[in-house]
This record gives C-alpha cells, structure tokens and sequence, in this order.
C-alpha cells in the first residue's frame, strides 16, 4: 500500500522537472551531440578531419593565447593565493590577519561581468591607476599606457579567483599547524599519546596512576603510555 501510493507523488515529481529536462536536451545535449557527430564527417559522409585542420588553420593563434593566459594566470594565483593563506595562518599581527581575513574574499562576492567593467575603469590610459601614478609622480602623463590586453586579462583572473583558492589553502594550512599544537597539548597536559580526544586534551583527569607499575593509563583506551 506504501509503495502504490509513493507511485504517484513520485510521477508528480517526473512531471515537474519534465519541461526544464525537456529544454536541457533540446538546446543543450542534443546540439553537442550533433556537434559531435558532424565534426567527424565530411562532404560525402565519411569519416574525416579536414574540419579540425581548417579550425587549427583560423583558430590556432587565439588557441595558443588562450593556454598561454590559462597557464600564467593559474601559476599566479597560485602564488598569491599561498602568500595570503600562509600569513592568514602564520601572521603574528592579529590586526592585520583580520583586515587581510576580511579584504581577501570580497572578489568572490562580484560577478564576471562587473569585474570586467572595474578592470576597464582601472586599468585604461586614463583609467585610475594611471590617474595614481601621475598624481604621486611616478610616472610621466605622456608615459602611461593602457593595460587592456593579456595583463588586463591575467590582472582580472587573479583578482578574482585568487580568493577562492585562498579559502582552500588557508583551511589546509590551519589543520597542518594546528597537528603539532595538540601533540604538544598531549605532551603538556599528561594525556597519553594513544588517546586524542578532545576531553583527554582538556584536562588529564582520564590519565590516573597504577601505583603497582607507576605509570599512567588513560582511562578510555586503557593503554599505558
């Protein structure tokens, strides 16, 4: 009787997802699909790769250009995104661990699009960065350039996904460090070095004396250290 009635509610719910699935397939799996087929095929429907030799023929520049902002904007973050982790878990400055904890992830929060609006802004011959070093002297106004190109481009990625890797790095950073501050609290605190749990590392009230061996036993593994 279960069963026959879950039947139904569960068809409900087929035909509800039923006109999103039906777009998905339309629009999207079965173009690809095509895609796929007719990339292989030629004029007299045979197998062939003449339509990949003709894209690397127009397309192989912007190919190469794309690997090649892909790779250095990878290594970059990955620079930037260790450097902040690092401090955020090694700083000594908790002031600045804070502000840098809560300047770092504002990135995540602005989409795509307003990124490539800011960097226009920022980065053009007259954009605000030039405004800067014009304004303290750094640089001479015939001398400023526009950054619009590949550097805009690796400029943008960095920024913005220099803060997603941050948040992983900085958790794995945060668990390394804190392995050897409970080994020590173990030591310290007279827990034995078979037991971790959190009450063992609170307080040494689990590890008692056996008088006739005169060592110490933890009272939840039972185990002499």
């Amino acid at each position: 009787m279960a069963l026959a009635a879950r039947k139904p509610g569960r068809w409900r719910a087929y035909l509800f997802v039923a006109p999103a699935l039906l777009i998905i397939g339309a629009f999207f799996v079965l173009p690809l699909v095509m895609s796929a087929v007719l990339a292989f095929r030629g004029k007299d429907g045979g197998l062939t790769l003449e339509h990949f030799a003709k894209a690397w023929d127009f397309y192989s520049t912007d190919l190469i250009f794309t690997v090649g902002i892909t790779l250095l904007s990878t290594v970059l973050i990955g620079l930037v995104a260790i450097a902040i982790a690092g401090y955020l878990t090694l700083g000594e400055n908790p002031r600045t661990v804070a502000i840098l904890r809560w300047l770092y992830r504002w990135p995540l929060f602005i989409p795509f699009i307003v990124t490539g609006q800011v960097m226009r802004t920022f980065l053009a011959k007259n954009g605000m960065l030039n405004h800067v070093l014009i304004g303290s002297g750094i640089i001479d106004p015939l001398a400023a350039q526009s950054l619009l190109d590949w550097r805009g481009i690796v400029i943008a990625f960095v920024w913005k996904q220099a803060p997603f890797v941050t948040l992983l790095l900085a958790g794995a950073m945060a668990s390394i460090e804190s392995q050897p501050s409970r080994q020590r609290a173990i030591s310290a605190r007279g827990a034995c070095a078979c037991c971790t749990t959190s009450s063992c590392l609170r307080s040494a009230a689990h590890c008692w004396s056996d008088s006739s061996s005169r060592s110490s036993r933890c009272s939840r593994c039972y185990r002499y250290r």
